[in-house]
């Protein structure tokens, strides 16, 4: 049989590695627990900079919606001033084509009172309210006046002439814009 101190004795190695067993679980919980709170950290890290990321995603597609939309917009604003700037040169082309047909006529003095008046509504049309001729221009252009209709409006124009350079030209100035004509 054993003594009692050796009953002791198993008693406190007993006790002892019991206690070391519990102090080693203590530091392993301890450890899990802070490895827990390290994971749940970088857990809710990584969330927040999901939710920031798909915030700025978000951002990102709303913004290029909006490009979009001003970028098409500015494309048929581009496509309508292009349109208008065509019509405006195509119209201001005819213009110096018609002015430009009439001039050898107003040279030779062959030309009508009605379409002397369509020639001096052209040259105050077009840019600088000018047209070069290749020559002297006749005095009786520049003696009178000259009515030409426009959108039921009388307009009445005089000519002058003058030279730059070598070159003649003949201006137009607008002297009355009358009232609806009845």
């Amino acid at each position: 049989m054993y003594s009692q101190q050796e009953y002791e004795t198993v008693r406190r190695q007993t006790m002892q590695i019991e206690s070391e067993k519990r102090a080693l679980l203590r530091f392993v919980s301890w450890g899990l627990a802070g490895l827990l709170i390290g994971a749940l950290m970088l857990a809710g890290l990584a969330f927040g900079l999901y939710r920031r990321n798909l915030g700025l995603a978000d951002d990102a597609t709303a913004r290029v919606r909006t490009l979009q939309q001003q970028l098409d917009q500015t494309t048929r604003a581009l496509q309508e001033k292009t349109t208008q700037l065509e019509k405006i040169t195509n119209a201001a082309r005819q213009q110096q084509q018609s002015v430009q047909a009439v001039i050898p006529r107003i040279l030779s003095s062959t030309s009508t009172s009605a379409e002397i008046g369509e020639f001096a509504h052209n040259v105050y049309e077009s840019p600088g309210r000018r047209v070069e001729v290749p020559r002297v221009p006749p005095n009786d252009l520049f003696t009178r006046f000259f009515r030409h209709r426009v959108n039921d409006k009388l307009k009445k124009y005089q000519l002058v002439a003058g030279e730059i350079d070598g070159q003649w030209v003949i201006y137009s100035n607008l002297v009355s814009n009358n009232a609806p004509l009845k």
